[in-house]
């Protein structure tokens, strides 16, 4: 998952809801909903003051490929999206 997550990214300009792949689609859709359940987390405190960010699950976000593949109105709440706004 995430090495497809990666290559969609690297071809974002061209990704649209129309052009995107199922493949990446469900990657993507997959990862949002491993965030949305608190399995994965783009940012987590290793130690006091040490955060590792995981890029693969921040491009997947919503925020990223999610705005690029999906249709706004296509969007059932807008929980995920606020939640996207507030941690950028």
């Amino acid at each position: 998952m995430k090495q497809i997550i990666e290559s969609a990214f690297e071809d974002r300009a061209h990704l649209t809801p129309e052009s995107a792949n199922s493949e990446i689609k469900e990657a993507v859709a997959e990862t949002i909903n491993l965030l949305d359940s608190g399995k994965a987390r783009v940012a987590e405190q290793n130690s006091i003051g040490n955060w590792q960010v995981n890029e693969w699950l921040k491009k997947a976000s919503f925020c990223l490929l999610g705005w690029m593949i999906t249709n706004l109105w296509q969007v059932d709440t807008l929980n995920t999206l606020t939640r996207c706004l507030l941690n950028l």
